[in-house]
């Protein structure tokens, strides 16, 4: 098998249409093929590669870049697990992940050094697979790629053997893995749950506050707002496509951060602003002259906001969702439902039973998720600037698809619930 997978293939056939396009998405699988040993247990794991030429060009996974760990088995998935970036570190001539900051995510440590890596599984969240499985694979997602976007998932097959306790164990040399989607870019840490699945047309969904824990309120500081650059937004959920098939979600997030300042300029000012007193929440538009000077423009939406000392004020993978979302548990808020526009690289989203849910306000940084609800006719009538290439004049709708289709909060409206993470950073 090809070292570029047939999901990348897609991508690129049904891009390269245009020559404006092409090049601009390049999700990329490449094959470890030098897998030493594999073992997957009731409640631990490890696999282990050496000599892995494509390991060489293995993108810096320290901060700001995106990290997941997968696993599979026969009838087994584990789902892209979030990894916080903050917990690389290098020692001397390898990079080093531990689970500080990243919980829930089921992976115990990963060591990377030149064309040798090692994966660690277990610790909480960490999900076994069946033990009569004739495979196990195991993937590391990092980053983009050479030119900016991506990102590239290495991934590596071994032929299992089960044992009497039901460990599967592989041993050298490893394959090529059936193709993978791209991981989905979440924001903080990934807690999991039973495997998602899409929910039923016809189900009404609100969002709602759900507690984990017995749920405190946090007390207001009177006379104090806390004001925040959006620095950073992903859509998490639903994908966008091209035709249908073709993934554009990591492309069209790479746009958004350009636009917010991640590429050194800011074209996309956005400000979220916490009256503490009146406990009111404000989204506006901007003007940064840089990262740490944003003045207000016009207001985009406002609510009140409660907080929460404990508990949680979004559980993880909400049932309007049919990705993984990670959870925003307390010290944390939850603004009320409002509507807004937002005007993301061009593309104007009307957003009804809109609420934002994360960290409290003060932290450093703000993370959290914003969930609200597209109608069907919005989307169609929201129209993709023309500068766009390939897609440019056609409407939003055109990007969804209609499995992920659910219904809004009247449980009649038909469309999609956006969920998108959201990260702020302090403004003085």
């Amino acid at each position: 098998m090809n070292t570029r997978s047939a999901i990348c293939l897609l991508a690129t056939v049904a891009l390269s249409a245009s020559p404006a396009f092409a090049g601009l998405y390049s999700f990329e699988q490449l094959d470890l093929i030098a897998g030493r040993r594999a073992q997957l247990g009731a409640t631990a794991g490890r696999f282990q590669f050496v000599k892995e030429a494509v390991l060489t060009d293995l993108p810096d996974p320290r901060c700001p870049s995106t990290v997941a760990v997968r696993w599979r088995a026969e009838g087994f998935d584990s789902g892209y697990r979030m990894l916080d970036c903050a917990d690389w570190v290098k020692e001397k001539a390898k990079l080093v992940f531990e689970p500080v900051n990243t919980a829930g995510s089921g992976v115990a440590a990963i060591t990377w050094k030149s064309t040798s890596l090692s994966i660690e599984l277990g610790g909480d969240g960490f999900q076994p697979a069946p033990g009569n499985s004739s495979f196990v694979e195991i993937a590391l997602s990092v980053g983009r790629d050479a030119e900016g976007f991506g990102p590239n998932v290495y991934c590596g097959r071994f032929q299992a053997q089960s044992a009497s306790n039901g460990t599967l164990t592989g041993s050298a040399p490893s394959a090529a893995c059936d193709p993978m989607d791209p991981p989905v870019v979440s924001v903080g840490t990934f807690t999991p749950t039973a495997t998602p699945t899409d929910p039923p047309l016809g189900s009404t969904f609100t969002p709602t506050v759900t507690a984990t824990t017995t749920r405190t309120p946090t007390p207001t500081v009177a006379g104090v707002t806390f004001r925040y650059r959006v620095s950073a937004m992903t859509l998490l959920d639903p994908g966008l496509y091209l035709n249908g098939t073709a993934p554009l979600t990591a492309f069209a997030n790479l746009q958004i951060n350009n636009a917010l300042g991640a590429d050194g300029s800011i074209e996309l000012g956005l400000v979220a602003a916490f009256e503490e007193g009146t406990s009111t929440f404000r989204m506006s538009n901007a003007t940064c002259a840089s990262a740490s000077s944003c003045a207000s423009g016009s207001t985009i939406a406002t609510a009140s906001y409660a907080k929460l000392a404990s508990g949680a004020c979004l559980t993880a993978n909400p049932p309007t969702s049919s990705a993984p979302i990670a959870a925003v548990s307390a010290p944390c808020f939850s603004s009320a439902p409002t509507e807004a526009t937002l005007s993301l690289a061009g593309i104007n989203i009307q957003l009804r039973e809109m609420r934002l849910h994360g960290a409290t306000p003060g932290s450093n940084p703000m993370r959290g998720v914003l969930i609200g609800f597209l109608s069907q006719s919005d989307a169609a009538s929201a129209i993709l600037p023309a500068t766009l290439p390939v897609v440019g004049g056609q409407p939003m709708s055109s990007l969804l698809i209609a499995t992920e289709r659910d219904l809004g909060p009247d449980g009649v409206t038909p469309g999609w619930w956006f969920h998108i993470g959201v990260t702020g950073t302090p403004l003085p």
